[in-house]
């Protein structure tokens, strides 16, 4: 089973660095075939450490948590985990879902690259998936400079292989 997991691409996430990714997400939805895609959604609460040490009181509800509209289409509230961190993998339901369905094979994209996208590729790893970063399907909001930077880190902490182009992705 092929899982794509679309991460954080929130109106609060889209300047002038990211505002390219969510169109693209789409186009790359509507041309391939996976067995599932799940939607993952960052919300900050009063007592994180965002908010007591980094005094960021942002992305506490709509309309900053809301998914873009280029990729509501494709949302349900079957496919849609909310999170409170950095990684995927802490997402409510999360691992049942993926046990329920015997799923192993995983393609993450979305943003922020340098911290949510690679938080998640580094603990699917931990946790035994075979998972792949498409990396021209993430962005950072920081700018290109740390997508990249993530994407090295990515390559040189799992391999090569951990990171793939849509073309690649295209050919599976």
């Amino acid at each position: 089973m092929k899982v794509l997991l679309v991460i954080d691409v929130q109106k609060y996430f889209i300047n002038d660095n990211t505002k390219h990714l969510p169109k693209k997400i789409a186009d790359f939805i509507d041309k391939n075939k996976f067995d599932y895609i799940l939607f993952f959604k960052y919300f900050n609460h009063p007592d994180s450490n965002f908010v007591k040490i980094h005094h960021w009181n942002k992305m506490f509800g709509p309309p900053e948590t809301d998914i873009v509209p280029e990729l509501t289409k494709y949302v349900t509230e079957n496919n849609l985990f909310n999170k409170f961190s950095f990684s995927i993998f802490r997402s409510e339901g999360l691992d049942e879902f993926l046990r329920a369905h015997s799923i192993k094979e995983l393609y993450l994209c979305g943003i922020d690259t340098d911290a949510c996208v690679f938080t998640s590729e580094m603990e699917a790893f931990e946790k035994d998936y075979n998972a792949r970063v498409i990396g021209d399907l993430c962005a950072s909001h920081s700018g290109i400079a740390y997508h990249r930077k993530a994407i090295d880190l990515i390559k040189e902490n799992l391999g090569e292989q951990a990171v793939m182009t849509t073309k690649e992705v295209n050919r599976i």
